[in-house]
């Protein structure tokens, strides 16, 4: 009965590594898209207000550009020109 129980426990001890560190994996993700939900609402917000300068007149930043009644945005970086 003795190695029954040791037995019970070694397998209890198992499962519960198992589940702890599922728990931490699953925390780990939800950080990770919680991170990345902030970047991309960021990310909007910058493009939104881009487009509210440009729509209004008002261009700014080193990769906007004007072309006649158009308006382009660069994605070269510095250096590869």
């Amino acid at each position: 009965m003795a190695a029954m129980n040791q037995k019970t426990t070694a397998a209890d001890s198992k499962w519960e590594a198992r589940v702890k560190e599922y728990e931490t994996r699953l925390r780990t993700a939800e950080e990770k898209v919680k991170r990345e939900r902030q970047g991309y609402k960021e990310r909007v917000l910058e493009l939104e207000n881009q487009i509210k300068c440009v729509s209004c007149g008002r261009l700014y930043g080193p990769n906007v550009v004007l072309i006649g009644p158009l308006v382009k945005v660069s994605t070269e970086t510095k250096g590869t020109r």
